[in-house]
């Protein structure tokens, strides 16, 4: 559910985020964490439906909806669209609740911007 995903701001050098290919079975992937520092778990929030932000150097520039899309899908088509180049990092807040959790993290790791 919302707020429960440490990956609001993520991925740097491609560890948190796969943009996928474009076609069928092109899936990406956004990775983050939830359950907190005690027991993290790995999550992939490609699928959310979300209200999120694109941020140029921490400043808003764009907000939008992914409602009956997939979070993913938004994110990568800002990639591609005139919003391409003007934003380095993003942050959401997922309506969807997480199926279970695939596999545990051993440490919290703080989120970073996107890598240019």
């Amino acid at each position: 559910m919302g707020g429960e995903i440490a990956a609001e701001k993520c991925g740097k050098g491609g560890e948190a985020i796969d943009w996928g290919t474009k076609g069928p079975g092109g899936q990406g992937k956004i990775l983050g964490h939830t359950g907190g520092k005690v027991m993290p778990f790995v999550v992939n929030a490609w699928e959310q439906e979300a209200v999120y932000m694109l941020h140029a150097d921490y400043a808003v520039i764009y907000v939008g909806v992914a409602s009956g899309t997939k979070l993913g899908l938004r994110l990568r088509g800002h990639r591609d669209d005139h919003l391409a180049g003007r934003w380095d990092q993003f942050s959401w807040y997922g309506a969807l609740p997480f199926n279970t959790p695939a596999k545990p993290i051993p440490q919290y790791r703080t989120p970073h911007p996107l890598a240019p």
